[in-house]
């Protein structure tokens, strides 16, 4: 690039307009700022103080607090540590939102696993088994053949009822009902 005032007035309207977008990586703004810089740099345009201040007014509004509690009490600032603190809180949001991603991942695992579709689905179908048919994967009480016989049959199934659908102890009062009264 030659050093043309065209260009350097060129360049320092980028470097005067640069703004970084919401969601940028910290990372990504520095290579960005750093590029136009040493691109003045080549002009030799000179910017030594401006530096910092053109950093902090480039970073989006998630930053402003950021911004703030850098400034706060001090009269000159210097690059470098203002690019270390940024680095430094973009990485404890990293950690921070990785912590809450893995605590969400638990507590997802644990609802699933007291679901009946996935203990049903989880390998333990295999172990139980029919005590009617003896075939493992379902349980008598379900079995439809099971059903289909008792209800031709009008006897019980598993759960005390016969076919009809009344259970023992109701049939014997029905029974004693009837031969009470004539």
């Amino acid at each position: 690039m030659t050093k043309s005032l065209s260009n350097k007035l060129f360049m320092k309207k980028q470097l005067y307009s640069f703004r970084m977008k919401e969601g940028t990586p910290i990372l990504q703004h520095f290579n960005a700022f750093n590029e136009i810089l040493s691109d003045l740099l080549a002009l030799e345009v000179k910017l030594e103080e401006d530096k910092t201040f053109l950093l902090l007014s480039s970073l989006s509004s998630s930053y402003d607090h950021l911004a703030t509690i850098v400034m706060q009490g001090k009269e000159t600032l210097v690059l470098e540590d203002v690019r270390q603190m940024l680095q430094n809180n973009e990485l404890m949001k990293k950690t921070e939102s990785a912590k809450e991603a893995s605590g969400l991942v638990v507590k997802g695992q644990k609802r699933r696993s007291k679901s009946k579709e996935s203990k049903r689905n989880s390998g333990a179908s295999n172990s139980i088994s029919c005590y009617f048919c003896k075939k493992p994967g379902h349980i008598k009480k379900n079995y439809m053949k099971h059903k289909e016989i008792l209800k031709r049959k009008g006897g019980k199934d598993s759960e005390g009822a016969s076919a009809s659908g009344k259970s023992d102890q109701a049939r014997v009062v029905e029974q004693m009902r009837n031969h009470v009264m004539p």
